[in-house]
C-alpha cells in the first residue's frame, strides 16, 4: 500500500517516494514493447488491476483477459464494461472502500479502493 505519488515519472522526488513506500529504483519495471507484450503475458500467473478509478475499459486488463491470464479486476468504473462479459479467467475484485482525498487528488468522491483482504 503507498502513500500519495509523485505528479508524474520525471518528479525528481520519485526516489525519496519509492524509498518512503519501502521500493527502490531498481523496483521499478519499464512498459514493455508490445513485441514482447505476449511473451511477458505468458510468463505471468495472475493480473491484478486494483485501479481506484477508470475512465473507461483499461487497455493492460484486456490484453491480460485476450491472453488467457487470470485477471482480477476492481469492480468499479470502467472495469464494469469488461466484467459485464466475464470470461472463466476474469474475476472482480468486489469489497470496495472510499479513497480519502489528498493534495495531489482532492476530488475523489467516485473513487474506490479495492479491500487487500479481497
Amino acid at each position: 500500500y503507498v502513500v500519495d505519488r509523485p505528479m508524474n515519472s520525471s518528479d525528481p522526488m520519485i526516489l525519496e517516494w519509492l524509498e518512503a513506500n519501502g521500493l527502490q529504483a531498481t523496483d521499478i519495471i519499464s512498459p514493455p514493447s508490445q513485441i514482447s507484450l505476449p511473451t511477458l503475458l505468458h510468463s505471468v500467473d495472475v493480473a491484478v488491476f486494483p485501479s481506484r478509478v477508470e475512465g473507461g475499459p483499461d487497455l493492460s486488463a484486456l490484453q491480460t483477459m485476450a491472453s488467457g491470464v487470470p485477471t482480477l479486476l476492481t469492480a468499479h468504473a470502467g472495469h464494469l464494461d469488461l466484467l459485464e462479459n466475464l470470461g472463466s479467467h476474469c474475476f472482480p475484485l468486489q469489497t470496495l472502500g472510499r479513497v480519502r482525498a489528498t493534495s495531489i487528488h482532492k476530488n475523489v468522491d467516485l473513487w474506490a479502493e479495492a479491500s487487500v483482504e479481497d
